[in-house]
């Protein structure tokens, strides 16, 4: 029986024994990471985030406290200055925010034998780590050094307009006073600590609250823009800047056909004289095209020739699109002879390449009688030139007119097109876009400069700087 017993124990023993090392072997299997692939970039230096950053404050307040016996009064100023600076990484981005700050006090410290006026002369270097992962702001509580000297400059005693004693008080009272400077310093290093350090994390950690707020609508924004996709976001950082990267996530082994953003031989990096870089791809660019509601849509032949009439200055106010009554009416002019209808799959894409942006428009002609086309695929090469002073342009430098039917033999319709589309869009005057990007007056970031765009290898480079201060003419 006693045997039975044991045997039933070790059995039961065993069998959890292998249902654990089952449930460890399990758990120790490596979960599939998910992969990352970069489709846009924002190299930004340091100087351009030290532009919002960057406080130099002043500020005078009344003191009142306990040091020791004594009970101080008097008036200080704080003078602080703020500066950024960032350091190496990859996996997140790390920031400093340094506070330098003087304190200047003067104070009269009373007890019940004298009154001491004094002079304070304190100072501290503080520094709070901010941390960027692409989605939110991160901080940890800030450290550094602070150092207090005071000084007394006058003594007066209960004494002192008493003959021969008021001179003898007085050097007791001095004598005093000088031997507790030591002591008087390290607590006034204490309440300045308590002081400053509190009141600058609390306001840099309300700034980070804030920025975190604002940042997590625009992203949520991005994504709706994109609801087919899993977007993320990622930040690193040098010694000399910030880099926020967007990109897909997917499973690991996943392949995407789109070409991610550094393959090309563009560096998404800023050279010299470059305080900001947004580099693109057109990957990402056709997946948002992806979402208008362009697919069947038509456009009537009434539109497209008053549409050749507007010219496209009147829809692009400032450098952006708008639709403005004019072009609602134009927009929805009936058709006089024909439509084009726009293709059901892929009815307009965008490619980067060799200098040009590539605009492609697929659709079909569909006469008021008649049987509808092939499928066309119409392509304008747009390419940028310096306009005038403050501004660039853009122009379509050519224009594709094929079908994409390779059976179909050469037809009558195709080279009207053809000359259609030349004459309402190679004639077209250049479109100017404003270079000075006005930021401060919107979002409190500083002013930039259109510097160059680039295309190349399916990436489109844009750059800026800071906006230079004008010269005054003598």
């Amino acid at each position: 029986m006693l045997r039975r017993r044991v045997l039933s124990v070790v059995r039961v023993r065993v069998r959890c024994t292998l249902i654990a090392g089952a449930f460890v072997t399990f758990c120790s299997v490596p979960v599939p990471a998910a992969e990352f692939t970069e489709f846009a970039r924002v190299s930004i230096r340091l100087k351009f985030l030290q532009q919002t950053w960057h406080r130099d404050l002043v500020e005078q307040d009344v003191v009142q406290s306990q040091v020791a016996d004594a009970q101080v009064t008097g008036q200080q100023t704080t003078s602080v200055a703020v500066r950024l600076t960032s350091a190496p990484g990859s996996q997140m981005a790390q920031l400093n925010l340094h506070s330098h700050g003087r304190v200047q006090s003067s104070t009269i410290g009373t007890t019940r034998e004298a009154r001491v006026n004094s002079l304070g002369d304190h100072s501290f270097r503080l520094t709070k780590p901010v941390f960027f992962d692409g989605h939110r702001f991160l901080t940890r509580g800030a450290h550094g050094q602070i150092s207090a000297s005071t000084r007394p400059v006058a003594v007066n005693t209960v004494v002192s307009t008493i003959p021969l004693l008021g001179a003898f008080g007085e050097q007791i009272a001095w004598s005093e006073a000088c031997r507790r400077q030591p002591l008087t310093n390290s607590i006034v290093v204490r309440q300045v600590a308590d002081d400053v350090i509190p009141q600058f994390d609390s306001k840099v950690e309300a700034e980070l609250a804030a920025a975190n707020r604002s940042w997590a609508k625009m992203r949520q924004k991005f994504a709706c823009l994109l609801p087919k996709h899993n977007v993320d976001w990622k930040a690193g950082s040098t010694s000399d800047g910030l880099m926020l990267r967007v990109g897909l996530q997917g499973p690991q082994g996943t392949h995407t056909t789109a070409r991610p953003l550094l393959h090309t031989t563009m560096q998404p990096d800023p050279l010299p004289r470059e305080d900001l870089v947004v580099s693109l791809s057109d990957g990402m660019v056709n997946d948002l095209l992806d979402t208008l509601p362009m697919s069947g849509r038509t456009v009537t032949d009434a539109t497209l020739q008053k549409l050749e009439k507007m010219g496209l200055e009147a829809v692009l106010a400032g450098g952006k699109f708008q639709i403005t009554p004019e072009l609602q009416g134009v927009l929805s002019a009936p058709a006089v002879l024909f439509s084009l209808q726009f293709a059901e799959e892929t009815p307009l894409e965008i490619g980067f390449e060799h200098g040009h942006v590539a605009v492609v428009f697929r659709f079909r002609v569909v006469p008021n009688i008649g049987q509808p086309s092939d499928l066309y695929r119409l392509e304008l090469r747009i390419k940028g030139a310096d306009g005038r002073r403050g501004q660039w342009a853009t122009r379509i430098d050519d224009i594709k007119m094929t079908t994409e039917n390779p059976d179909a033999m050469p037809s009558t319709l195709t080279d009207i097109l053809r000359k259609q589309t030349r004459a309402m869009l190679v004639d077209q005057p250049p479109a100017l876009i404003p270079r000075l990007a006005k930021l401060q007056a919107e979002t409190g970031l500083p002013d930039l400069q259109l510097r160059d765009i680039r295309s190349r290898d399916g990436v489109l480079r844009a750059s800026f700087q800071l906006r230079q201060p004008q010269s005054i003419g003598r």
